[in-house]
């Protein structure tokens, strides 16, 4: 979804109406689009014996590498950046063996080669959240255009303490900032299906491909209005819950 915004014509109320839910729709996909310090690595979560990745493949497809666990469970669940599970790897599907998945953004034209199996994502932020009796360290992230080639394994990741975390981050955003970063973010994002109705809302708010987003002062204020009122009903979305799960390492992933 190629969108950028321009803010609409229309009275302050009823910008702010359209920013409010605007605001509880786009939260997960901003909130899980806050990259962490340490992208495209596995780190500890905090829920015991889990641990969290944040991929970015809107440039290449990462592969994700898994060692041979020697008989050790693990559950790999593939999240979109809407909070939606698109997938998962693990112990029965691969045999515990040596394996290689690609996980493949919704707008890469390339061709993924012999070796790694591909999963298509339908954004280009993931999150993977892992179950493992494995060392984290020994599960493997790297661009695809480095598969098979020698290339330098990080040391692995440990929790980054951040002094701001994603929701803290989030919650410290105008309604400026909010909705300049969601347009952006919808760009290699889409929203998902059965998401038309919301999708008509951004459009009404002005939401256009290629247009600038150069609200005037009163409009600033309805988006801070409707953003201040979409915090007091944003967590009844499930999508939403999940999110803040998700970016503070508390999501259990269901048991398929």
């Amino acid at each position: 979804m190629d969108m950028h915004m321009e803010v609409g014509a229309g009275s302050g109320a009823e910008l702010a109406a359209l920013a409010e839910q605007a605001f509880v729709f786009g939260y997960p996909l901003v909130l899980l689009g806050v990259a962490p310090t340490t992208p495209q690595r596995f780190v500890p979560a905090a829920e015991p014996g889990l641990s969290t990745a944040w991929l970015d493949v809107s440039r290449e497809p990462l592969v994700l590498s898994l060692p041979n666990t020697r008989g050790k469970p693990y559950a790999l669940t593939m999240v979109s950046a809407w909070a939606e599970v698109f997938g998962e790897v693990n112990d029965a599907a691969t045999g515990g063996r040596r394996s290689a998945f690609a996980v493949v953004g919704p707008n890469w034209k390339g061709k993924v080669p012999a070796g790694p199996i591909a999963m298509s994502a339908p954004t280009e932020i993931v999150r993977i959240v892992a179950r493992t009796e494995e060392d984290v360290g020994s599960f493997w992230l790297m661009p695809l255009s480095a598969w098979g080639k020698e290339a330098k394994r990080a040391e692995p990741a440990r929790s980054t303490g951040a002094a701001v975390s994603a929701v803290e981050a989030v919650r410290a955003m105008n309604g400026l900032t909010f909705f300049s970063r969601l347009g952006q973010l919808l760009v290699g994002n889409p929203p998902p299906p059965g998401a038309e109705p919301m999708v008509a809302v951004l459009e009404a708010m002005g939401m256009k491909s290629g247009k600038p987003f150069r609200p005037d002062a009163p409009a600033r204020a309805a988006l801070d209005e409707g953003v201040q009122r979409g915090w007091a009903r944003v967590m009844d979305e499930p999508r939403a819950r999940t999110a803040v799960e998700i970016a503070e390492g508390r999501w259990i992933p269901p048991t398929r």
